[in-house]
């Protein structure tokens, strides 16, 4: 059987890290509505099965000398599109050495060549410094690079809003993400009022198979005039994260988010 391979993209990572930097210090959003910063794998990728494998990505660890931040690891639209899904995680503020992502298929076989840009990390900042003094290597447990998210572009892109629909309001902090066509809300705060049906997998959520939509439009409040319909998607979002405002809000909105140094 043939393997099919995601496209292959320059790699901006690669070669060894320069003395006194972190790899976010040396990176930058690939545009100004980008809100990560863009990770390659540093080796082949082979993906025979549907088991989740362990592969080296092309940064290490500290991400930052310049400013004391964590960052939020996910996977590139590009990759869902090909048929691979990254688990998303949290790389610490204090993590050193090679960074790892968890990657799967469920339609193998997949090849990747190393190089391909095969994930972002999304900075956070990080609001205490680690007690223990002491560095930790990456792992795989609760404190390894693989967890979950939120993220920072400049000052911080999170925002209060309400959701309204049928006499049931809810207020929930949401990440503004212009690089996201559709908006999310977590399944956990979404009332049981609100009926929603089965859709297809929204890439970048980790390929959940419990992806939902409304039946009803909400109503989506932003401070005390503005107001945006829409029929908001439902998932398992991960790291407490209530939100995920897209394009498909945003673009009503008139919001333009940039970045000017985005640390």
């Amino acid at each position: 059987m043939a393997q099919r391979g995601a496209p292959a993209r320059d790699d901006t990572s690669t070669g060894p890290q320069p003395s006194g930097t972190g790899y976010l210090d040396r990176q930058q959003p690939a545009t100004r509505g980008s809100l990560g910063v863009d990770v390659a794998t540093a080796v082949d990728i082979h993906l025979r099965g549907t088991t989740v494998q362990k592969i080296r990505l092309a940064a290490e660890g500290p991400l930052s000398l310049k400013k004391h931040v964590h960052a939020i690891l996910l996977g590139r639209s590009s990759l869902g599109q090909s048929g691979v899904f990254l688990v998303p995680g949290v790389i610490d503020s204090d993590c050193r050495g090679p960074i790892y992502a968890l990657l799967y298929t469920l339609t193998p076989p997949v090849f990747i060549s190393a190089g391909t840009r095969i994930a972002q990390f999304i900075p956070i900042p990080a609001e205490t410094l680690n007690s223990s003094g002491e560095d930790r290597k990456g792992g795989f447990g609760s404190t390894g690079p693989i967890a979950c998210l939120t993220t920072q572009l400049g000052d911080r892109p999170m925002m209060r809003v309400k959701l309204q629909c049928n006499q049931v309001s809810i207020t929930v902090t949401a990440l503004l993400d212009s690089g996201a066509d559709v908006s999310l809300v977590s399944s956990d705060i979404w009332p049981h009022q609100w009926s929603t049906t089965t859709v297809n997998n929204i890439s970048g959520v980790g390929g959940s198979s419990s992806t939902r939509k409304s039946t009803m439009p909400i109503v989506v409040l932003v401070g005390s005039e503005n107001a945006v319909t829409v029929m908001l998607h439902v998932a398992g979002l991960p790291g407490g994260l209530q939100m995920l405002l897209g394009r498909d809000v945003l673009s009503q909105l008139g919001v333009r988010l940039t970045n000017q140094p985005f640390l």
